[in-house]
This record gives C-alpha cells, structure tokens and sequence, in this order.
C-alpha cells in the first residue's frame, strides 16, 4: 500500500509539472481559487496546435495545487472531421456513436471542495454563469448526496446567457456528460440516463442515428 501511494503521489507531482510547464509557454491559461486551479488551453495552444496528453486534458481541468489531486475534469479538446489523424474518416470507431441535442449554452463544471457543491466554466472560477449555476444547483439538487468519484457536466441556460437560441424563460442545468474524475472514462448516455432519474436533473435529449 505504501509504494501505491507513493507511486500515486509522484504521478500527482508530475501532472502539477507538467501543466505549469504548459502555463509558462502561454499554452494553458491559470487561475486561482484558494488552494485550486484550473487550466484550459489557450488560444495561442489552438493556433499553433500544440496538442498533447496535458493540453488536450485541460479544458476546464481544477486541480489541487497542495495535494496534486484532480478535483474535477470536463470533455478533452476534440476535433472535427479529417483535423487530426484519430479523427480522419478511416480511424473512426466502427460501432455508430451516440447523438444528443446540441444546447445553446454555457458548459458548467460540477465539483466539490470543502464539503460545498460548486459549478465552474472552463476558463474561470469567476464567471457569472458560474455562479448563476452554483446557486440553482444549491438551491434545486443541494440537499442530495452527490457521487464523490464523478464530475458531472452541464450545459448552463438562462435568460440572461443567451448566446444564439432563445429559450424564452427557461432556467435549467441540463447534464450533458460524466466522467470519472481519476480515469477520464466518459459515461455513456444510458449511464447519464440513470444519473437524471435518481437525482431528478434535466437530462440533454437524445437524437436518432439517421
């Protein structure tokens, strides 16, 4: 047990590393909030395609800088059709992929930290859809017992973010996604399916393969 934690807290040690070497070449933005941080990938990382394992991970990835432990981890950077040769037409999965609507919103972070329940952007702990999202999320969910072991993804709507759809009135976080916060494994929708019914969250629709 001893050398798991040690192995475990080296691999912690190296990913701090890694991402503030990242932050030093203005590859990964950085802001801070008590003992965390949160790193996404830049708009010179974009332009000059500097992908890799770290800068792919860090769209709205919050660690904790004193224990090295990731707090929460949103989708990797994807790619479109042909960007890059995992997304090229003859590399794709052969199994048809699972569609959902596209929302019209602001992609919200969940986490925990200090025992409080908390949503986040992926550029800043500081945005107001962050913490429009962090009091609905109270005020609906608060007294619920959240999974410790998950980051749940929302898409943020309400009057005030419209970006391009208007959804008249509507307030709501839809979940749009869960990952596993150590290994990165993405839930699938049936899985996102049992995590709406138990906790009564509006759950993105679901579109046919056609």
């Amino acid at each position: 047990i001893t050398n798991r934690l040690k192995l475990y807290g080296k691999t912690m040690e190296k990913l701090i590393q890694e991402l503030e070497a990242r932050v030093r070449a203005k590859l990964l933005s950085k802001v801070i909030k008590d003992d965390l941080a949160i790193y996404c990938y830049s708009p010179k990382c974009v332009y000059e395609k500097a992908w890799d394992k770290y800068t792919k991970m860090a769209r709205g990835l919050v660690v904790n800088l004193k224990t090295g432990e990731i707090v929460a981890r949103s989708f990797p950077k994807f790619f479109n059709l042909n960007e890059t040769a995992e997304t090229k037409l003859e590399n794709l999965p052969l199994e048809g992929p699972e569609i959902t609507e596209k929302l019209d919103g602001s992609l919200g972070i969940f986490y925990t930290y200090c025992g409080e329940y908390l949503v986040t952007t992926k550029g800043t702990f500081y945005s107001e859809q962050g913490e429009w999202a962090t009091k609905f999320f109270r005020d609906k969910y608060g007294k619920q017992k959240m999974p410790e072991n998950l980051t749940l993804l929302f898409e943020i709507i309400y009057p005030e973010n419209r970006i391009v759809i208007d959804y008249g009135g509507k307030k709501e976080l839809f979940l749009i996604g869960a990952i596993e916060t150590k290994t990165g494994k993405d839930y699938s929708y049936q899985e996102l399916e049992q995590l709406a019914e138990k906790h009564g969250f509006a759950l993105v629709p679901a579109k046919p393969l056609t």
